[in-house]
């Protein structure tokens, strides 16, 4: 069986979904498969040095190939601009080269690539599965990126709905993300929830030290548009420095803006460390005692914050910013493992949670023995390629 995986971002690129294919891909060639990667030259941040990539190699049995696009910089005209020269390439690799029996695509970039690419695999009698790192145009919607108007968001969910109906196969990353999807008139039948792990390396979970003093909290991940970090930062703003401490630790859009609000606000609790490659910045955030996920209000019913099973490989806690009703506040709550804040609380709210979190750490359980379901590679592996063989078996 023939599997091609389309993506701009694959290793060595900085998006951690980079890596996650990477270790995907190997475990479906390891199952037997021929497994092919087409993908770009690493570029997710601009801002961020990686070597160029060879053409084609072969990285753990698997044949990659990389495009070279145009070179982007802070203007997002070239990033859109790769977008569709990416997908369109893809379009025409799938329509006219070696007919694979399954192709693979990630919402990277959305929704047109899957629209072109399912439209291909169609007419090629391939198989199509779709991976949903997250849910377009409702996460545009909920951000603000994109406009309000009612025929924008149905026309692009309208056309998101039709490589949805195609595939034989949709992966999403939790349960709330395949009610939404079910929504959508799709059938259930064919969606799979399988989360992303940890990107943990050589490392190996184990029980964390004693809690520190202050206790240490780490936001790690994008600095973007998706979560309340202003009101983190202003909450750590009302919390003394002997309880608690937050390091953010990444690069993005937001980044210079939350830096500026620190300085104003007079903050001695909270500093910056720039973007690490997954193995160090796992062995980093070890170092911390509870790890902060937090999305917009809405956000929790079209993606996951895949970041909770490294804060869980690394034994952190973690304080949720999520919907009390989520799947993801449930298991929080029901593990022991962490606390909730409602996405609408104010900041001296999450200032309130913080300071409680750091009076009863040690009441918690220790996320690494108790959540593995959630965040090992290995469980993660099983479920691939167990999907794989009821697709070849076509249930």
């Amino acid at each position: 069986m023939r599997v091609l995986i389309i993506d701009r971002y694959f290793w060595p690129d900085t998006v951690p979904t980079a890596d996650i294919l990477k270790r995907v891909s190997g475990w479906i060639a390891a199952s037997g498969r021929e497994v092919s990667v087409l993908t770009a030259q690493p570029s997710y941040k601009p801002d961020v040095i990686v070597a160029k990539a060879p053409r084609y190699e072969t990285v753990d049995g698997v044949k990659v190939t990389r495009l070279q696009l145009l070179k982007e910089n802070s203007k997002p005209s070239r990033k859109y601009a790769n977008h569709v020269i990416f997908s369109f390439i893809a379009f025409l690799k799938v329509l006219f080269g070696k007919r694979q029996d399954y192709i693979l695509v990630q919402t990277s970039p959305p929704i047109i690539q899957a629209l072109l690419i399912s439209a291909a695999a169609y007419l090629r009698k391939s198989k199509f599965i779709y991976l949903l790192q997250d849910i377009h145009p409702d996460i545009g919607l909920v951000s603000n990126i994109l406009p309000r108007g009612k025929f924008v968001a149905s026309a692009l969910r309208y056309l998101d709905t039709i490589s949805l109906r195609i595939a034989a196969a949709i992966i999403v990353l939790s349960n709330d993300m395949r009610v939404s999807i079910a929504e959508r008139g799709v059938s259930e039948s064919k969606i799979r929830i399988i989360r992303n792990f940890a990107l943990i390396g050589d490392c190996v979970p184990e029980l964390a030290k004693a809690p520190s003093q202050p206790v240490r909290f780490v936001f790690a991940g994008n600095i973007g548009r998706f979560q309340r970090l202003d009101e983190i930062v202003e909450a750590f703003s009302l919390v003394s420095p002997q309880i608690a401490e937050l390091e953010i630790l990444g690069t993005g859009v937001r980044r210079d803006k939350l830096e500026e609000l620190v300085k104003s606000l007079g903050s001695r609790n909270v500093r910056f460390t720039d973007h690490m490659p997954a193995d160090a910045a796992f062995k980093h955030i070890r170092t911390f005692d509870i790890g902060i996920v937090s999305l917009l209000p809405g956000l929790i019913r079209y993606a996951y914050p895949s970041k909770t099973a490294t804060y869980f490989a690394a034994d952190l806690r973690v304080l949720a910013v999520v919907e009390g009703s989520s799947e993801l506040a449930h298991a929080v709550r029901s593990l022991n493992v962490g606390e909730i804040v409602q996405p609408d609380s104010s900041a001296a709210g999450f200032a309130k949670k913080i300071k409680h979190m750091a009076m009863k750490i040690k009441s918690y359980a220790h996320p690494v023995a108790v959540a593995r379901d959630l965040y090992d590679p290995e469980v993660m592996r099983r479920h691939w390629i167990e999907l794989f063989d009821r697709l070849d078996a076509g249930s």
